[in-house]
């Protein structure tokens, strides 16, 4: 197993502990209120985090000098420990008398509980990353295997117990302590502990707009929350949100590639790794170009019988998100991020959201919902072929040296066809 591979296995699981966790509290009693609280506090936890801790870690994979001690390792730590703790006190500040939401004590408590959960978990996203950096597969594989099965245990296993929602986040809680203890293990073992604010300073320059960047690519998505919100009512709003949702293995292996290849760039140099990043590519086309096609000829079968028959419209729009393959599976933004090139990233990503926020706004008086779904799309694909471009003249990289175009192409027209077919 690679290191890349490695990470996309860790990413997966990632996402299928939280997805059997969610089940899992449906068939062990857990009330609806309870599993809303639960779900609210992750999703807050989201908003607060996920922008700076993706370009933190984008930024140390494209930093990063291989050395038996790394001063890196360290000196992001302290970074990543800074700003988890800003997100702490903002969550602690949620639950003061004078706070907006002093009225609900009931949810505060929780609130309180979980603000420990982002203390912990934020410094120890390192952990991954410096077994991916170390180049240690099975170490990396075996992590994720340890980490999210005791989060697993720790979250679910009260609850299987006849405990409440408390038990469970201190489970949550207690999870992340193990995993910030990993990670200070990881840290002594391969980390010097020497403050570096030369480092800090190019490692921030290098992060802050990929911060900015992924903070607008998220933004997306609650801008299209607020247009459908404006146009339509509650009943039309559960719909598309219900149909408004990629198939998750796609970003999460895409995702983790593109990281994964960020130090190949940095530190093999770009002709090598655009070779690596063609072959890996291509694969993973052949894997979720005909995975994406199938889910399209069968969503309006999967729908009611997943949800009810209410939801069957939100079809329409999931078929229209299936799109995104298209876009997702070209890599220009890992070049340009192990170039150090990010704040083109962040402008593109600006281009990104004001094209789908203006499409969307075009699109909805003539296509409601599906309308919506297709200026993110086309929103999307604008983005990676602006990127193309860009990564073409500044830097002389050709598309056909990263993108195995004539399978791509190919298979764009078959899903293009296969979306034809179903609507």
């Amino acid at each position: 197993m690679t290191p890349v591979r490695a990470l996309q296995f860790f990413q997966v699981l990632r996402f299928g502990t939280f997805f059997l966790t969610g089940i899992l509290f449906t068939k062990l009693g857990l009330t609806t209120k309870e599993i809303g609280i639960y779900e609210a506090l992750l999703f807050l936890g989201s908003v607060l985090s996920f922008f700076w801790l993706s370009g933190l870690t984008q930024s140390l994979l494209a930093n990063y000098q291989p050395k038996e001690k790394s001063k890196e390792f360290f000196n992001t730590f302290l970074v990543l420990v800074g700003l988890s703790v800003l997100v702490f006190i903002a969550f602690r500040l949620l639950i003061t008398p004078y706070s907006f939401m002093a009225n609900n004590p009931e949810v505060l408590a929780f609130y309180g509980t979980f603000s420990f959960y982002v203390l912990f978990i934020g410094p120890s996203f390192l952990a991954e990353y410096i077994l991916l950096l170390k180049e240690k597969s099975k170490g990396l594989a075996l992590y994720g295997i340890v980490a999210f099965g005791v989060q697993l245990v720790a979250v679910a296993g009260p609850i299987a117990l006849g405990h409440g929602l408390e038990e469970a986040m201190l489970g949550l809680v207690a999870s992340s302590v193990v995993r910030f203890i990993i990670t200070l293990g990881l840290l002594a073992k391969y980390a010097e502990f020497k403050l570096d604010t030369d480092y800090i300073q190019q490692f921030l320059a290098t992060a802050g707009p990929l911060m900015a960047a992924t903070l607008l690519s998220g933004s997306a998505e609650y801008l299209d929350g607020f247009i459908v919100s404006k146009y339509f009512d509650e009943r039309t709003f559960a719909i598309y949100r219900y149909g408004a949702k990629e198939f998750p293995l796609v970003l999460l292996l895409a995702n983790a590639f593109s990281n994964g290849m960020v130090p190949k760039v940095a530190q093999l140099g770009v002709e090598e790794a655009t070779k690596t990043i063609k072959k890996e590519s291509l694969k993973l086309m052949h894997l979720f170009f005909p995975i994406s096609i199938g889910f399209m000829l069968i969503s309006e079968w999967i729908y009611p019988r997943l949800f009810n028959l209410d939801f069957i419209e939100s079809a329409a729009v999931f078929n229209v998100y299936l799109l995104l393959v298209v876009s997702r599976l070209v890599f220009p933004q890992t070049l340009l991020i192990g170039l150090k090139k990010t704040k083109t990233i962040m402008l593109v990503a600006g281009l990104e959201l004001a094209v789908n926020f203006g499409l969307s706004i075009l699109l909805v008086h003539q296509f409601g919902l599906v309308g919506i779904a297709f200026a993110t799309v086309i929103a999307s694909v604008l983005d990676k072929l602006v990127l193309m471009l860009w990564l073409k003249s500044s830097e002389g990289v050709a598309p056909s040296n990263y993108w195995p175009w004539k399978w791509h192409l190919g298979y764009s027209v078959m899903i293009g066809l296969a979306y034809w077919f179903v609507t």
